[in-house]
């Protein structure tokens, strides 16, 4: 599966506003983000690998779910660098000549460019 940098944004965001440390919440709050289940929990343990975001993986049967604790300290500063959206169609293009294959640490770096 691609990875989709603008679902993997949108999901930080809602879990900022979502999460709490009395309310933790599953990966069914984002299907009006994307229909596929399979992608969404795809992109959750994509940020949940890169220490973003803290869950549990609660996977059972067929499908992969996980509970959403909230984001880290990496998760909240790499969102407060992200969150413009200016400055996030600049960080894409930025990103989109590096190519796909683009950590989390070298996104930062690209961030870096535009403070």
């Amino acid at each position: 599966m691609k990875r989709d940098l603008d679902l993997i944004r949108q999901i930080l965001l809602r879990i900022e506003c979502e999460c709490s440390p009395t309310h933790h919440t599953r990966c069914y709050i984002f299907k009006d983000l994307c229909s596929s289940h399979e992608a969404i929990a795809y992109h959750v343990r994509l940020v949940v690998k890169a220490h973003l975001v803290d869950a549990q993986d609660i996977s059972g049967g067929e499908y992969e779910d996980y509970l959403i604790k909230g984001l880290t300290f990496e998760g909240c500063n790499f969102l407060d660098e992200i969150r413009d959206n200016s400055k996030w169609h600049k960080i894409k293009q930025a990103v989109a000549h590096v190519g796909n294959e683009i950590s989390v640490s070298d996104i930062l770096a690209i961030v870096g460019q535009f403070v």
